[in-house]
C-alpha cells in the first residue's frame, strides 16, 4: 500500500510539475515583438566618363604625355539612386609600364589610401559628376626599362570604381569603413 501510496504521489507531483512548465513553456515559444526596419531600398549606381583623343602610341623615350580626362557620374536616370562615396583604382596591363606612368591634373577632391584606392572625399548624389580622377597621363623616360618599351603599344589603363551608401556617416572614411572594415 506503501509503494502505491509513494507512486501516486510520485506522479501527481510529475503532472503538477508538467502543468507548472507549460505556462512558461508555451507564452516563450508563443512571444513576439515587432521593431520598425531601418533599411530603407536605394540605389547607389555609378558610371565612369572617360575622355580622350585617339592619340597613337608615342616613343616612350621622349616622354610622352596623352590627355585622359576620367571622372564618376551617379546617373540621372536612376530612380532611386541615393547619396554616396566613390572609390576608384587604376591598374596597368604592364607593371613595367605602369610603373613609368605619371598622373595628372587630379583634383583636391581625390585622396590616394594605402590600401591602393583613390577616395572621392565629396559625396555624391543623382545627375552629379566628380571631379577629373586625372586629365593627363604621360610616361616618365628615365623609368622605362629596355624590355617594357616594347609593350607601349598595346598598355592600356583600367580604371575600376565602386560605390557605397553614405547614409548617415559623416565622411567618405566613415562610410567606406562601415561597408569595409580596416583589418589591422
Amino acid at each position: 500500500m506503501k509503494k502505491i501510496r509513494s507512486a501516486l504521489m510520485l506522479i501527481a507531483v510529475l503532472i503538477a510539475a508538467g502543468i507548472w512548465g507549460i505556462g512558461p513553456t508555451w507564452s516563450f515559444l508563443t512571444g513576439y515583438d515587432s521593431v520598425p526596419n531601418p533599411v530603407t531600398p536605394g540605389c547607389n549606381e555609378t558610371e565612369i566618363i572617360e575622355e580622350f583623343p585617339d592619340t597613337p602610341p608615342q616613343d616612350p623615350e621622349k616622354n610622352p604625355v596623352y590627355n585622359k580626362k576620367v571622372q564618376i557620374r551617379a546617373p540621372e536616370a536612376v530612380i532611386a539612386n541615393v547619396t554616396g562615396y566613390i572609390r576608384a583604382r587604376i591598374l596597368y596591363s604592364n607593371s613595367d609600364l605602369g610603373n613609368a606612368v605619371v598622373l595628372s591634373g587630379m583634383d583636391s577632391g581625390w585622396v590616394k589610401d594605402s590600401d591602393g584606392y583613390y577616395y572621392y572625399t565629396r559625396p555624391v548624389s543623382r545627375g552629379q559628376v566628380t571631379a577629373p580622377l586625372f586629365t593627363r597621363v604621360s610616361l616618365d623616360s628615365s623609368k622605362v626599362s629596355d624590355k617594357a618599351s616594347v609593350y607601349v603599344e598595346d598598355f592600356r589603363i583600367t580604371v575600376y570604381e565602386e560605390s557605397v551608401q553614405a547614409g548617415k556617416c559623416k565622411n567618405y572614411k566613415e562610410a567606406w569603413n562601415s561597408f569595409v572594415p580596416k583589418t589591422a
